[in-house]
């Protein structure tokens, strides 16, 4: 009787585990489809982005040609591999380029900032930045002579703080003669001076603009200040030169000659610029490489 009863349970247990075999059959083969496909995905990714020259760009109107060319597909056309993450500081494409971006779009003081990685790259493409200083709209400052003790916000180791101090010389006051905390990000930087949270800032295109339409008085309006596209040298053989100043001429043309129009889309999704201040804007004439 036990050894009857030992047979029935056995092969109760058997048919039991080929019922739930067949419930999850489904189930393991969906997952294993899933596990064996995730790695060549993730392989192919990385395959694409390590075909590409990652460029770290900071969000002003010099590098404007830059994104449109990317925009419009020039640099396919052109058979270049390049990609541009686009940053709101000069600090943040800093620090890109020193993990893992393979070039920048930086100023002078900015590639002596980052040193020896920085200081042996050739520039590809030399290209120019706009700087001015304004005043919070509720202190109904009108001169900077009147900034004294005041707070302006500027960025280190750019042109940002080098166009505070030429200001400064310029209408004969010393370089202690304002507050200077570091607020490194454009846009930050622009909604506190147009907030009162600071008196004063430094500011590139386009939001030097932003700021005065929405009330700030230009103090200071600053030279154009030269700024550099550089690429590692490791990465240099992947770039020719010639057909990316072709197609940065491609692209500045285009702008010179259509406005603000053809960049609009551009200026809203990349710049975080509303309509009614992009239609303010003054673009530069973009100059051919």
């Amino acid at each position: 009787l036990r050894i009857l009863l030992s047979a029935v349970f056995l092969h109760k247990r058997q048919n039991m585990h080929k019922t739930l075999l067949l419930l999850f059959l489904p189930a393991l083969i969906a997952c294993a489809g899933k596990t064996s496909s995730k790695p060549k995905e993730s392989n192919n990714q990385q395959a694409s982005e390590q075909t590409q020259v990652v460029v770290a760009v900071p969000m002003t109107l010099d590098v404007l040609p830059l994104l449109v060319a990317d925009a419009h597909g020039y640099f396919k056309q052109h058979n270049i591999p390049i990609v541009f993450r686009v940053y709101p500081s000069q600090a943040d494409c800093d620090t890109a380029f020193l993990g893992q971006a393979q070039g920048i779009c930086t100023d002078r003081l900015g590639q002596a900032h980052l040193g020896s990685v920085a200081q042996s790259e050739a520039p590809l493409l030399v290209m120019h930045r706009k700087w001015g200083l304004v005043a919070s709209a509720g202190l109904r400052i009108r001169h900077l002579k009147e900034m004294k003790d005041r707070t302006v916000a500027a960025a280190k180791y750019s042109y940002s703080d080098e166009t505070c101090t030429e200001a400064l010389r310029e209408n004969g006051l010393p370089d202690n003669f304002v507050l200077r905390p570091r607020i490194n990000s454009f846009t930050i930087c622009s909604a506190m001076v147009q907030g009162g949270q600071v008196d004063g800032a430094v500011l590139p295109e386009p939001y030097l603009t932003e700021a005065v339409e929405n009330g700030c008085k230009l103090l200071y309006s600053g030279t154009s200040a030269q700024s550099f596209l550089l690429i590692k040298r490791k990465s240099m053989s992947r770039i020719d030169s010639r057909r990316l100043s072709a197609v940065y001429n491609q692209a500045s043309d285009s702008i010179n000659q259509r406005g603000i129009s053809f960049c609009q889309d551009i200026l809203m999704r990349q710049y975080h610029l509303n309509p009614a201040i992009i239609n303010k804007l003054k673009l530069p004439h973009y100059a051919r490489q």
